[in-house]
């Protein structure tokens, strides 16, 4: 899951008796905002493309319970009293399940505009203020993000829609294998993105290698692309 830049906490969470139940609730909230998208973002969803809001995400109850360590029972309990209680809202389907956090914008990004002025009066030692207009600008850039179960896999947001686009099925798996090896062997690729294309153009030489009837088209895709790298 991309994670970028920061979330605000505001100081009423303290008081809410909702999110501080006990702890495990207030884990489960934060992990929760921390994995909401702060831009739309393309994702499948119950087998179909969806566009992702500020403030949605796609995640598993065995994920959360995973990373914090926590019964997934316990998650299915908080998620429902979170719904409940109107902090979020949930679709669920077979693989997992779809969250909005019901008041992102009031919170993470209304508010973070509404400052700005007064952050401009700060002293000019300070790195300067984006305005709106220049804010807008600043999410429509290429910013790249970090993914995989170890946080090591690096993706421009067009080259995470295109894997996507490319593997509907199973980009994720391809993002989390890279980012098991990557965490194994400390191996360092200029490109992730071109390292999972190469990893699956082998990959599907290695299945053509071992069909016989396969074999001879596998040769000429390889020769094929040699003549194209020497170009």
């Amino acid at each position: 899951m991309a994670r970028h830049g920061f979330i605000k906490i505001h100081r009423r969470m303290f008081d809410n008796p909702i999110v501080m139940k006990d702890a495990e609730y207030l884990a489960i909230w934060v992990y929760l905002l921390g994995e909401a998208k702060w831009k739309p973002e393309v994702a499948y969803f119950n087998g179909k493309k969806i566009m992702l809001q500020p403030g949605q995400f796609t995640i598993g109850r065995k994920q959360i319970a995973d990373k914090l360590r926590v019964t997934e029972s316990k998650c299915q309990r908080v998620l429902k009293c979170y719904e409940t209680e109107h902090l979020i809202e949930q679709q669920t389907c077979n693989r997992n399940r779809l969250i909005s956090i019901v008041k992102w914008n009031e919170y993470q990004l209304d508010e973070q505009l509404a400052e700005q002025p007064v952050n401009n009066q700060r002293t000019t030692s300070e790195q300067p203020v984006n305005t709106p207009e220049e804010y807008k600008n600043i999410r429509n850039k290429e910013i790249e993000s970090i993914y995989g179960e170890f946080g090591n896999v690096k993706l421009s947001d067009s080259e995470y829609e295109k894997l996507v686009e490319r593997f509907p099925m199973d980009y994720q798996d391809k993002i989390e294998n890279l980012s098991v090896y990557l965490k194994k062997t400390g191996k360092k690729y200029k490109s992730h993105y071109a390292t999972i294309l190469s990893w699956d153009r082998k990959d599907q030489r290695d299945k053509k290698k071992s069909d016989p009837k396969g074999r001879l088209d596998w040769i000429d895709d390889l020769i094929k692309e040699e003549r194209a790298n020497d170009i």
